[in-house]
């Protein structure tokens, strides 16, 4: 019987490790231009997976928006082309804030494998999030100035603190986390790049930069670029979900991609 009962708690220890490892899946946005011109069209690619930037969303119906801000502040909806591509043309001079959402939806840990679904819907319940997966990016049109993002897209926001077109290997990188509209201090943000998408062991990685940073009081955390190219920055918050006979918290993350 104690056999029994040490071996049950050491399996549901085993699942619960690799079960929080499954969920760490992210949404990303991956452009194939970065500096368009006016009327020259531009594809999205939508990734979607823990390896960036392998991976891509492949089931319909995910998505509960990808659009575009305008230089003007106006939106401009994409167009699917699969569930991984979209595409939208830009017709101002100046930067384009690019967004997407996944519908939101709750993800739970049972005793017999991780479900889509809450306390309520699953049975032997141990554990419960509510999901809320964003991403954005940027690409710049013309030769106008650099314009930051609005802070009204997401609950959870990840942007550059100031125009990182000059940004090269060796420099560094200052983002700010944006929780409803107001720095988040305390959160965690990790670099990803292409160049750290494999180990050198032959698995998968996606760590780049100086490794996993914190933001300070101001909501400010700065990630040293260890190579060029395609970079991700990933923002993750948790907070307590108000109903607990539901579900246990809201897990949010967002990624912001860029080229540098």
């Amino acid at each position: 019987m104690k056999k029994y009962g040490f071996l049950t708690v050491l399996t549901l220890i085993v699942f619960c490790m690799t079960a929080a490892a499954a969920q760490a899946h992210m949404l990303w946005l991956s452009p194939d231009k970065t500096t368009p011109a006016a009327g020259e069209s531009v594809e999205i690619t939508i990734g979607f997976g823990h390896h960036f930037p392998h991976g891509k969303m492949e089931k319909e119906g995910r998505l509960k928006a990808v659009y575009a801000v305008a230089p003007d502040g106006g939106k401009v909806q994409c167009k699917a082309q699969s569930p991984a591509s979209y595409t939208f043309t830009p017709k101002q001079e100046g930067t384009y804030w690019l967004f997407a959402a996944m519908k939101p939806g709750f993800v739970s840990n049972t005793t017999q494998g991780r479900s889509l679904g809450n306390k309520k819907t699953l049975e032997n319940v141990v554990s419960c999030s509510a999901f809320r997966l964003s991403a954005m990016t940027a690409v710049r049109c013309g030769k106008a100035d650099w314009k930051a993002a609005g802070t009204d897209a997401f609950d959870l926001k990840l942007m550059p603190v100031s125009d990182p077109a000059d940004l090269k290997k060796g420099d560094t990188i200052a983002l700010q986390v944006l929780f409803q509209g107001e720095p988040l201090a305390g959160a965690s943000i990790t670099p990803s790049t292409a160049v750290h998408s494999h180990n050198e062991d032959g698995g998968h990685g996606h760590h780049g930069g100086s490794g996993e940073v914190e933001t300070n009081a101001d909501g400010i955390a700065r990630v040293k670029l260890d190579s060029d190219g395609a970079w991700m920055f990933t923002a993750r918050h948790k907070r307590p979900y108000p109903e607990k006979k539901l579900c246990d918290n809201y897990s949010y993350c967002t990624t912001l991609t860029l080229n540098l």
